[in-house]
């Protein structure tokens, strides 16, 4: 006889995405925050000298390390639904702090340069509430560098490790039901049991039978929440798609359009700008989104 024993899943897996979700909502917030602001400065000239004088410094540095983080946190999570599905067993408590801490190093590595890539300008030949916010010349010998680095780590890396991950998770979960569902060949066997030690048998397969419950009830709940997750990468990799077109796109245009720029030719297509527009508005919906689903999941735990 060998009895069957499914790996135990840890209590405190599902505290830790949790916590991890707080991080994510933290920079979705931001992002969203940053996101009106701007939009108040662009479409409605609703900004404040404050306003005008925090954007290149602060306001703007700050909105691009956000979604930086939020794209570094969904990959951290995803990892860690990865984790769950292939090895059910390992639980390592300081695993939170190593994500976190990476994610904040990444996103602050990635996008520190933000902050010397816009100053001040005020026109005085224009009303006095317009500004313009252009680029440093320091920064056009460095752009192609930091559009490539950009679009490697921000956009190829982590769309490929999402889709890696939510496959292999899928795999997991399609392997794991099966398993489930297969008729247990012990238990036929251990149908007859002597009639002198029936009593005692049946009371030492209770507390196995509870335990072998509970964590099928876990192996349930764990499915579930990574289907939840599935889904909630998914919006990510279609809300970030256009992003990521978009920075190719201008990685095979920036020597013209910088070009154009110096002989006073507006090269921008119509449907560029509206491109870059639905862009960012996906990104806003993305943001929104995952908040959305921060909000549902904690109501249910």
């Amino acid at each position: 006889e060998i009895p069957c024993r499914p790996h135990p899943l840890p209590e405190i897996h599902e505290e830790r995405v949790n916590l991890l979700l707080v991080t994510l909502a933290i920079f979705d917030s931001t992002y969203l925050f940053g996101s009106i602001l701007e939009s108040f400065r662009k479409s409605f000239n609703l900004a404040t000298d404050t306003h005008i004088i925090l954007f290149p410094h602060m306001l703007y540095p700050v909105t691009q390390i956000s979604i930086a983080g939020s794209i570094f946190m969904t990959v951290a999570i995803a990892l860690e639904r990865y984790i769950a599905a292939m090895h059910e067993s390992n639980a390592l408590p300081k695993r939170l702090a190593k994500y976190v801490s990476c994610v904040l190093f990444l996103s602050l590595l990635f996008s520190f340069t933000r902050f010397f890539e816009a100053e001040v300008r005020y026109n005085l030949t224009s009303p006095a509430h317009l500004t313009s916010c252009p680029p440093c010349s320091n920064q056009y010998g460095l752009r192609p560098l930091l559009n490539w680095s950009r679009l490697i780590v921000l956009g190829i890396i982590p769309f490929s490790l999402l889709v890696f991950f939510n496959v292999r998770i899928y795999k997991a979960i399609q392997a794991r039901r099966k398993r489930h569902h297969k008729p247990d060949s012990n238990t036929m066997i251990m149908a007859r049991p002597a009639t002198a030690t029936s009593a005692a048998a049946k009371q030492n397969s209770r507390p196995k039978a509870t335990r072998q419950h509970v964590n099928e009830t876990r192996s349930k709940k764990e499915d579930n929440l990574a289907v939840i997750f599935m889904a909630f990468i998914l919006v990510f990799l279609i809300c970030h798609l256009p992003r990521l077109l978009l920075n190719i796109h201008e990685l095979l245009t920036i020597a013209d359009t910088m070009e154009c720029k110096k002989r006073g030719i507006y090269r921008f297509s119509l449907l560029s700008m509206v491109s870059i527009s639905v862009s960012h508005f996906l990104l806003v919906v993305n943001s929104s989104t995952n908040i959305i689903i921060y909000c549902a999941l904690s109501s249910k735990s």
